[in-house]
């Protein structure tokens, strides 16, 4: 039977995208964060496609364990977003989540 473990220092998201981005810009957006200076912390990230003409991120990042490092991370995530694509986009981005082993 399957367990759960929780996982309390890393941060999941999902970051979708309007119609209006294209895949091309969805993937500069990526390959930017990626390559930033906090990309070696994305334990996972892929471009993926969220509906008809719609595409999105998914991501799993590392970090220290405080609330405050988690709470900064997210805000930076979404100051980036908001600063870069308006209200063209929509997230879920949270700290700790439940793994099955």
């Amino acid at each position: 039977m399957a367990q759960f473990r929780y996982e309390g220092f890393l941060i999941n998201g999902q970051i979708k995208f309007s119609r209006m981005i294209s895949l091309d810009e969805v993937k500069s957006f990526a390959l930017e964060v990626k390559q930033g200076d906090e990309g070696t912390k994305f334990k996972f990230m892929v471009v993926r496609s969220c509906g008809t003409n719609q595409f999105g991120i998914a991501f799993t990042y590392e970090y220290d364990g405080m609330k405050k490092s988690s709470e900064e991370i997210m805000y930076k995530m979404t100051d980036k977003l908001l600063r870069r694509f308006g209200r063209e986009v929509n997230w879920d981005i949270t700290n700790g989540f439940w793994a099955i082993e």
